[in-house]
């Protein structure tokens, strides 16, 4: 079974984060693949915080983290599994409208994605705040995806907001 977890808590910095899911040595050199949406991949902190200052943003919650994995027996399906993220990713910036930097790492026995998104949105400056219906609505758009590629499904017991 799939695991779609949305954090409930900040582990790092903003940066700190963004260097994290960027950083090859913890990774084992099993980053498969990173991309970012509204925001320069190569350095998508200084595009989120602008997007922060030009609001008056810059306090409090700076991003949230989703994370989507695989069971071990599909993590053999990388292209898919990286073709899968790349929609998960639009999916998420058109529900929240928020700058996304996201990779999938392969350093683990389970194909797992860590979508971080801006907590400010790009569009209208507002912060983000997803409860458990956003949590309910997402999980069942990516078990969409999930179904379309076919990978097993997000459980109710797997997704955690």
């Amino acid at each position: 079974m799939a695991i779609f977890k949305i954090e409930p808590h900040e582990q790092y910095t903003l940066k700190g984060m963004l260097d994290y899911i960027s950083d090859a040595t913890v990774h084992d050199n099993q980053i498969l693949f990173t991309d970012a949406l509204y925001a320069i991949n190569t350095n998508p902190l200084y595009d989120m915080m602008i997007i922060k200052l030009l609001n008056c943003k810059t306090a409090g919650v700076q991003y949230k983290q989703i994370t989507l994995s695989l069971n071990e027996e599909e993590s053999e399906r990388q292209t898919d599994f990286i073709c899968l993220c790349q929609e998960a990713a639009w999916l998420l910036y058109n529900y929240t409208h928020c700058q996304i930097a996201y990779a999938v790492h392969g350093n683990t026995d389970n194909l797992h994605t860590h979508f971080i998104l801006n907590s400010v949105s790009y569009l209208d400056g507002h912060k983000l705040h997803l409860g458990w219906q956003d949590t309910a609505y997402l999980k069942s758009k990516i078990n969409a995806l999930l179904r379309r590629y076919g990978f097993s499904l997000i459980t109710c017991e797997k997704f955690i907001n």
